[in-house]
């Protein structure tokens, strides 16, 4: 199986009548991020940006189940997608953009980690989860010299709302 972006929001469409909610918005805006910053950097494809950055809470097709969606997510991308996965850019750039994204559209990053934290609340990795983000944030500003935040429309409004 190919996985293309009308394959992507197929799956995203599925996985959100199984478990209707926020999370597909938030999945949305992240796959934006992902394809407008991609699109800025050497080498990397704005599509398959996207579909990485659409399907990156495809667990949550199973429901609410906190962290569980990741094993779930997991589970999918192995059986149906991916085969020999090497952890590179696009890794990355889903991580960082899945800070970026609420489900009502863009936000600084800080912004998203403590809507985060409110919600599951701060376990002891959660501080260094944080700094790698911002790691990955400045190694992604240098490859598009430029600040990531002018790539996401409505960042400003979003985040000071």
């Amino acid at each position: 199986m190919k996985l293309d972006r009308k394959r992507a929001e197929l799956e995203l469409e599925r996985a959100g009548k199984l478990n209707p909610g926020k999370w597909t918005d938030h999945s949305r805006y992240t796959a934006q991020a992902c394809e407008n910053i991609a699109a800025r950097c050497d080498g990397m494809s704005p599509d398959t940006a996207y579909c990485y950055g659409l399907l990156h809470d495809i667990g949550r097709y199973a429901g609410v189940t906190s962290e569980k969606h990741l094993i779930d997510g997991y589970r999918f991308c192995m059986e149906h997608f991916v085969k020999n996965a090497v952890y590179d850019d696009y890794d990355r750039l889903v991580q960082l953009c899945d800070s970026l994204a609420l489900p009502s559209g863009f936000c600084l990053l800080e912004k998203r980690f403590v809507d985060v934290a409110l919600r599951y609340g701060t376990p002891p990795v959660m501080a260094e989860r944080w700094r790698r983000i911002l790691e990955i944030r400045d190694m992604f500003e240098k490859k598009i010299n430029g600040s990531i935040y002018d790539l996401l429309p409505g960042v400003e409004e979003n985040t000071f709302r």
